[in-house]
């Protein structure tokens, strides 16, 4: 609890530095490319979920800021909140051909109908408590996860 503290405190004082400097940190060097690719993998995986899944509602995951800088920044379209991609928009290197789509053994398939959505944001770990003194559950400290959400219109492969 004294670091939560120290770093209020820090923030409070310093008006932000502390987030401006991890900013510029963050942007010195690009991230290892095998971060990159772990985190493309899980993006990719939960698009092609997303896909198969029935469901209308916006996909949420763990997507490290650094690495959404790093494979964004300077493209898509950003309104309300959102920033809408377009297929031109996903690099080739870590998004080959096919990765939007989903084919069955049939030939029928379904396909993202660009734009997509995305969204980055910060979010807390869930709560987790402890026994106390006396027996009373005390709140543990929670630590930051950088996400994105993410949704799209999904049509027919042949559309």
């Amino acid at each position: 609890m004294e670091g939560l503290l120290a770093l209020r405190s820090l923030v409070g004082a310093r008006g932000g530095y502390l987030t401006s400097m991890c900013g510029a940190l963050q942007q010195a060097k690009p991230p290892d490319v095998a971060i990159v690719q772990e985190n493309v993998s899980f993006f990719r995986v939960a698009v092609e979920r997303h896909l198969k899944s029935r469901s209308r509602l916006s996909v949420r995951l763990f997507f490290r800021g650094d690495v959404f800088r790093f494979l964004f920044t300077g493209k898509g379209v950003t309104r309300e909140g959102w920033t809408f991609f377009e297929k031109e928009d996903f690099n080739a290197v870590y998004f080959p051909l096919g990765w939007d789509s989903w084919v069955d053994s049939h030939g029928q398939g379904i396909k993202v109908f660009y734009p997509m959505r995305v969204k980055t944001f910060i979010s807390w770990s869930p709560k987790k408590y402890e026994m106390g003194m006396g027996g009373i559950p005390a709140l543990l400290p929670r630590a930051y996860q950088e996400n994105i959400s993410f949704n799209f219109t999904k049509v027919a492969l042949n559309d």
